[in-house]
């Protein structure tokens, strides 16, 4: 049986692993039960298959193996480093970045999956239903929801600077389990609740000033350097609400301050 090394990285559900010159393993936690392990390999496998057949900068899933009893799933293996080591290790890089980030971004929101995917406004009513939240909260980020057109486009559904790998002149986007079709705006406000929610989380003054004008060099390249439109503004608190679903450390107080604003 092969022996693995120690984890490249480390998620809620699962680790990655080294696994040959050509693949990296995807390893389910053993919390995350076998059964549920095996559902999420699958449902992850076919949607990456679906987003390389599309022409997403993605890699390519691989089989599904056991090993110890846990289940995994092999990943062609993109070498490089994430846009985030990118950026820390040279701040002269944090402009192009971004405008790269934006850049990517468009052209995932310019595919459609069609019906092969969930459809993103059932998947954020199923996470506000879940959510820590005030009734009265919950019940107008549902209606505010409902208001909002649905989109068709392929929408990453957790895209910022860790799930991105660049090597040369290649980048690639990775981790696509929320994958969804649905209105690209809330695809870009999640990005920016996740990039704001971090800003949060960091001590160093210097490095939330940086995260801060990253994040507004990414809209200003993602909307062609035009005012986000007020559909854009309008998503911000409702992805807020829904993020509070994943009970991320350090910013259950941004981001119920942010659901706050909705209706006002």
């Amino acid at each position: 049986m092969k022996t693995l090394g120690e984890p490249l990285a480390h998620g809620r559900m699962a680790q990655i692993y080294d696994w040959d010159e050509t693949h990296i393993l995807k390893l389910f936690r053993d919390s995350v039960g076998y059964h549920e392990a095996q559902r999420e390999a699958q449902h992850e496998a076919s949607i990456s298959q679906v987003i390389c057949a599309l022409g997403a900068p993605a890699p390519h899933p691989g089989e599904i193996i056991e090993i110890d009893a846990r289940v995994g799933l092999l990943y062609e293996k993109i070498p490089g480093a994430t846009m985030t080591t990118i950026v820390l290790k040279d701040a002269s890089r944090l402009l192009p970045m971004a405008q790269l980030m934006a850049r990517l971004h468009r052209q995932i929101h310019t595919l459609s999956p069609g019906e092969k995917f969930p459809h993103l406004k059932a998947q954020i009513t199923d996470r506000l239903r879940e959510a820590y939240l005030p009734r009265e909260l919950r019940h107008k980020a549902i209606l505010a929801l409902q208001r909002l057109p649905a989109g068709a486009a392929l929408c990453h559904g957790d895209f910022h600077t860790e799930n991105i790998l660049i090597d040369g002149p290649r980048a690639a986007i990775i981790d696509w389990p929320n994958a969804t079709s649905g209105n690209p705006l809330a695809d870009v406000a999640r990005t920016s609740i996740v990039l704001l929610g971090a800003v949060h989380t960091l001590s160093n003054l210097l490095n939330k000033i940086a995260l801060r004008w990253f994040h507004f060099s990414y809209l200003k390249a993602y909307f062609n350097n035009q005012t986000p439109p007020a559909e854009y503004y309008a998503w911000l608190p409702i992805i807020a609400a829904a993020r509070l679903d994943e009970n991320i450390d350090g910013q259950h107080d941004f981001l119920l301050a942010e659901a706050a604003k909705l209706g006002k």
